[in-house]
């Protein structure tokens, strides 16, 4: 699904503007429609998207909302590089051992990350 519940997306940026330096790297992950872009691109301009779905990118005009678009899988994505991942309505699309592995890369890497 392309987009998000609008749900605590201004609690999300408080905590964005509030919490890291401008410069922090950050990755997308399934960015849909853009929603994360949207909402914090103007302050944090290193924003990197991965998306499993080639369609969205030309659909929802991705290039134009992130310095790069990875078109590919978060499990086969070596996304150690990122200060910040945003995972906005992944884990659920994957199994609860795939997500295991992804949270405990991160982890292992203190990597900030927003699920």
């Amino acid at each position: 699904m392309p987009y998000s519940y609008t749900l605590y997306k201004e609690e999300v940026k408080h905590h964005f503007l509030n919490s890291l330096v401008s410069s922090i790297r950050i990755l997308d992950v399934g960015p849909g429609c853009g929603t994360y872009s949207h909402l914090l691109k103007e302050h944090f301009p290193n924003m990197d998207a991965i998306e499993i779905f080639e369609s969205y990118v030309s659909q929802f005009d991705l290039h134009n909302k992130y310095n790069n678009i990875i078109i590919g899988d978060i499990r086969e994505y070596d996304f150690r590089d990122y200060e910040y991942i945003i995972m906005g309505d992944v884990l659920e699309h994957l199994s609860v051992s795939d997500a295991k592995k992804i949270l405990n890369v991160i982890k292992e890497n203190d990597i900030l990350c927003l699920v």
